[in-house]
């Protein structure tokens, strides 16, 4: 009976709150490729359908939907996380984007014109009246500044913070490509391992049923968030 219940509240848990690891994987073997979704997809899959065979046989005493819910609860909390720091770094950016001013007075031959700061190109003469903020809080309190542009808006100072900001959120590191190379890697070993451990059990045992739990033992294991715990 708690077989039932159980299975009552984890399968409705994981059809809802797996779905990002399932069409992530769908997506990658659909291009004909495996990602790192693919053996936690066929984890979750696994742990679950043994254990609504399990609960719907009552041959044993033991059932996984704990261990699928874990994987899948601990996997979110860890993406969570990443998208929250990657938020946090977009919404960085976007403040200092903010900082500038749209609009700078530009002295010309024949008088002055209002034009946007984008416009401006080096060696354009810039009209500031007192009051006005000219870098890093500095504040004019004298007669009005005439100054001269030495580079175009997107080579600011201003503009290469935001960047800087954008490449700590999306660049690469020297390490990724370490990283990149062993997720490559990572797939394939651990469903060749669950495979091989499949068919030892098997040709060992006989015992089909046991099999597949060592099977599917091996791949939630194998799973980047059970390694780190």
């Amino acid at each position: 009976m708690f077989h039932w219940v159980s299975a009552g509240i984890a399968l409705p848990a994981l059809a809802f709150s797996a779905v990002p690891f399932f069409a992530s994987a769908w997506g990658a073997l659909r291009a004909g490729r495996v990602n790192m979704d693919v053996p936690i997809a066929l984890a979750i899959l696994l742990a679950a359908a043994t254990s609504l065979y399990e609960t719907f046989a009552a041959r044993g005493a033991h059932t996984w939907f704990d261990a699928a819910l874990s994987l899948t609860f601990f996997l979110l909390v860890g993406r969570y996380l990443e998208h929250r720091a990657r938020a946090t770094a977009r919404s960085a950016a976007a403040e200092l984007t903010a900082l500038e001013l749209p609009r700078a007075t530009r002295l010309t031959a024949t008088g002055r014109e209002t034009v946007d700061v984008a416009v401006l190109m080096p060696d354009d003469r810039i009209a500031l009246a007192a009051g006005d903020l000219v870098c890093a809080g500095e504040v004019i309190l004298g007669a009005p500044l005439t100054l001269r542009a030495t580079h175009r808006a997107e080579d600011s100072t201003l503009r290469r913070l935001a960047a800087l900001v954008e490449v700590a959120e999306t660049g690469k590191h020297r390490y990724s490509g370490i990283a990149d190379r062993a997720a490559r890697l990572y797939a394939p070993v651990v469903h060749g391992l669950a495979a091989v451990a499949f068919a030892v059990w098997w040709a060992l045992t006989g015992d089909l049923h046991h099999a597949i739990a060592v099977a599917t033992a091996t791949l939630i294991i194998t799973c980047p968030c059970a390694l780190a715990l």
